[in-house]
Formats: structure tokens, C-alpha cells, sequence
């Protein structure tokens, strides 16, 4: 019941931040560029687009098959998919992206799938994400690092607030799968901080959950020890679901008949905006995300057609792909207390 409310909540905060973003943009003569915009946007480009999330979506299912396999044997990968569209869609609706992992868990229990190895699937996913996201945004800013020039004080900001974050994640994570005892003193002690800080209240279950989580990552670290060529997989695949991501807007770039920029510039410009929003505590990033990309974007798209590339690229890469998602998790749903009432 808890969860469930939680998710409501998480909706209507999701809803709210929605129809504030669209005020934001299509104040004053917003709406009618942007109805103009999408009447002459090539369909063709923009259903690219949406095949190109649907990929990223398939990379997620393809690494979980992977790291599914040595754990518990060969895994459906319609049920991977099942899984991948869960988390998307789980993940989409929660602040910072916490309720897709549990969720796909709770999916994974269903299909009888032990807790611990759920558990360390999505550990190693989620590690391989974070070092793969860092890899690929530094990579950007070497060759076009020039583009953000254009981009306010509170954006690089933001950016470097976001590549902190997730490198204070990143070197958590490889201490406590390949130096345990240090990462549980620094972890055992932020806990102790929080405490005094009356930031943390139930102290002994968070220290509980705490050291469950760093075995898991033991037990991860083991595993790369028997397997050093599934990170290699792993990597490319998330490097290939990230440039699905990251490519959108160059597609609806192309969509809206417009020239002078390369498709990197455009992926270069993503992966940049992703690291700045993916440390705010906001559903999906709505608002934010909008609002970073109509500041980075303020040289490429032209000054009519900025608002109408903001909403059609996060339209594709997060509202469309939020619906598909939710309307497939609830179809999945369904079928199985359909089955279940059959036995």
C-alpha cells in the first residue's frame, strides 16, 4: 500500500512538473511555433527517434540476459525485455530514478528468480551505467568540449555538480567490490555523520541494508574475477544503449529540416546535459532536463524551432517512451493474473 501511494504521489509530482515545463516553453508565442514546428517535422526522422529509445530499452534487456546467464542459466529475453521496460518505466516515475531496480526485482521474484541474484544483476548494470555515463561525457567535452560555450553559469554548475556525484558513486562502487574494508569504513562512518546530523534516524537498519548492499558488491567483484570479458560486453552494450539515448536529438535536428551541426555535436550535447540532471532528485528530471537543454541547445536550434527540438526530443527519448513503457509493464501485468486465474 506504502509503494503504491508512493507511486501516486511520484505521478502527480511527474504531472505537475510536466505542465509547469510546458508553460515554461510555450509562453507567449510557444504554442504556435511549436504546432507550426511539428506540422512540417518529418515523420520519418522523428519515428527514427523513437526506434532508437526502443534500442535502448533492447541494450538493457541484452546486458541483464548477459549477467543473468552465469548466475542462474539462460534467461528468456522476452523476459528481459519485460524487465528492461519495467525499469525504464519504474524509473521514469520515482525521484532519482529509485524505484526501476526494486521494481524489476519485484518482476524478476515473480518469474522465480532468487533475490540475490536480481540483486546483483542490477548491481553490476548499474555500476557498468554509471562508469560507462563518466566515460562517455568526457569523452564528449575533449572533442566538443567548444559547444558549451553558449551555456549559462548554473548549467556548467549543475554539470559539475552531477560528474561529483556520480564519481563519488563510481569510486564507492569499485572499492567495495575490490577494496571492502575501506569502502565499509567510509560508508559505516557517513552513516555515523548522518546520524548526528538527525539526518538519519534509524541508524542500525540503514548500517543493515548498508553492509547487505556492499556484500552484494563483493560477490559482483567475484564474479568479474571469473568473467573479465562480460565487463568488456557489458560496456560496449551500454555504450551502444547510451549513444541510442544521446542520438534523439539529431534525429528531430533532421526532423525539422535543419543543417550546420553534426549528429555528435548533438550526442555530444546529451551526454553532458545527462550528467548535469542525473543528480537532481526529480522524477524523469522534468523541468530540469528541459531547461538545461533549451540553454545548451541555444546555438543550434534556432531561436523559433529551441522549444519545439526541447519538447520533441524529451517527447521521444522520455514522455513517449513513458507511456510505452507503462502501457507494456501494465499489459504484462494483466496477462499474469489472467494466467494465474487460469490455474
Amino acid at each position: 500500500m506504502k509503494n503504491k501511494k508512493k507511486y501516486i504521489w511520484s505521478g502527480l509530482f511527474l504531472a505537475a512538473l510536466f505542465g509547469l515545463t510546458l508553460y515554461y516553453l510555450l509562453r507567449g508565442d510557444g504554442l504556435r511555433q511549436l504546432c507550426c514546428a511539428v506540422q512540417q517535422a518529418n515523420p520519418i526522422w522523428l519515428a527514427a527517434g523513437l526506434a532508437v529509445m526502443i534500442g535502448f530499452v533492447v541494450c538493457e534487456a541484452w546486458n541483464t540476459r548477459l549477467v543473468m546467464r552465469p548466475l542462474c542459466g539462460k534467461v528468456p529475453f522476452l523476459h528481459c525485455l519485460k524487465y528492461a521496460f519495467a525499469g525504464f518505466y519504474f524509473s521514469a516515475i520515482t525521484p532519482s530514478a529509485s524505484g526501476g531496480q526494486p521494481a524489476q526485482m519485484v518482476l524478476m521474484a515473480k518469474d522465480d528468480i532468487e533475490v540475490p541474484h536480481s540483486a546483483l544483476c542490477y548491481l553490476m548494470i548499474g555500476a557498468v551505467y554509471q562508469v560507462s555515463m563518466l566515460l562517455y561525457a568526457g569523452v564528449m567535452l575533449l572533442l566538443k568540449g567548444h559547444l558549451l560555450g553558449a551555456a549559462k553559469g548554473y548549467v556548467l554548475l549543475l554539470f559539475g555538480l552531477g560528474a561529483a556525484f556520480n564519481l563519488l558513486l563510481v569510486t564507492l562502487m569499485v572499492l567495495a567490490m575490490f577494496w571492502q574494508p575501506a569502502a565499509e569504513k567510509l560508508v559505516m562512518g557517513g552513516i555515523r555523520l548522518l546520524e548526528k546530523c538527525h539526518i538519519v534516524r534509524r541508524g542500525e537498519a540503514v548500517r543493515a541494508a548498508a553492509r547487505k548492499q556492499l556484500d552484494g558488491y563483493r560477490e559482483g567483484a567475484q564474479l568479474l574475477r571469473q568473467r573479465p570479458v562480460l565487463v568488456l560486453q557489458m560496456l560496449l552494450i551500454t555504450l551502444l544503449q547510451l549513444t541510442c539515448m544521446y542520438s534523439v536529438p539529431a534525429f528531430v535536428y533532421a526532423a525539422l529540416g535543419l543543417s550546420g551541426h553534426s549528429a555528435l555535436d548533438m550526442i555530444a550535447l546529451q551526454a553532458v546535459l545527462v550528467v548535469a540532471v542525473s543528480s537532481l532528485p526529480l522524477p524523469g528530471a522534468v523541468g530540469a532536463s528541459e531547461s538545461v537543454f533549451l540553454q545548451m541547445s541555444a546555438g543550434i536550434f534556432t531561436a523559433a524551432l529551441a522549444p519545439a527540438g526541447v519538447l520533441l526530443s524529451r517527447g521521444i527519448s522520455f514522455y513517449a517512451m513513458l507511456l510505452i513503457s507503462g502501457g507494456l509493464t501494465a499489459l504484462f501485468s494483466i496477462r499474469r493474473l489472467d494466467k494465474a486465474r487460469k490455474v
